[in-house]
């Protein structure tokens, strides 16, 4: 059907729907594909009439409602014509992304869930002692990943925690400003946390 398709739409390109429309009527008897080119067969077929603007005719169109209510080759192009002649109203689906990735129980405040999953002490803090990171994670979790940016945004450390919980110590020498962290784990972040280093 391929070759004989690409003729049928170059036809049609070309203006000569009347050898369109009699390459479809050669490929319905003996094409899987029945039902689109049936479709196709009764868009040339209206195109021709005497009065193409007029449409098809209830008969033509009643088929193409059962079409389109059917699941298979016919059903798409159905469709579009009928939404085309403003036939076909139903309004679509939209599938959002489920919840199933989600590491955490569910919670009403999803920010609350993520501090509670790392935390850092003390915050804020100077640059003469230590901050210790602590990330806590969720039950059937094994491991995952605390990931801290320095004020300018460039990664300081990345340290691998095991377990149900872990701390991380962390030297502050560096710049005093705003830093970030975050919590991985399985290619999503499941927690974070922003702390201050002071002079």
């Amino acid at each position: 059907m391929g070759g004989q398709q690409a003729r049928i739409s170059l036809l049609i390109a070309q203006g000569d729907l009347a050898a369109a429309k009699l390459l479809v009527e050669e490929a319905i008897g003996s094409e899987q594909l029945h039902e689109e080119l049936e479709v196709l067969h009764m868009y040339l077929a209206t195109q021709l009439a005497q009065d193409p603007l007029a449409g098809p005719d209830a008969a033509a169109i009643q088929r193409l409602q059962e079409l389109a209510s059917q699941s298979g080759p016919g059903q798409v192009p159905a469709q579009a014509w009928l939404r085309g002649l403003g036939l076909l109203s139903e309004s679509e689906l939209i599938i959002l992304p489920s919840e199933e990735r989600s590491m955490l129980p569910p919670m009403a405040d999803e920010t609350a869930m993520e501090n509670q999953l790392l935390s850092v002490y003390p915050n804020p803090a100077t640059n003469k002692a230590p901050v210790y990171l602590v990330a806590l994670l969720p039950e059937k979790m094994e491991e995952a990943v605390i990931r801290v940016l320095d004020p300018t945004g460039r990664l300081l450390l990345e340290q691998r925690v095991t377990g149900s919980s872990g701390i991380v110590e962390l030297e502050t020498r560096s710049f005093p400003g705003l830093y970030a962290a975050g919590l991985f784990a399985e290619g999503l972040q499941i927690g974070s946390v922003k702390f201050v280093v002071s002079r």
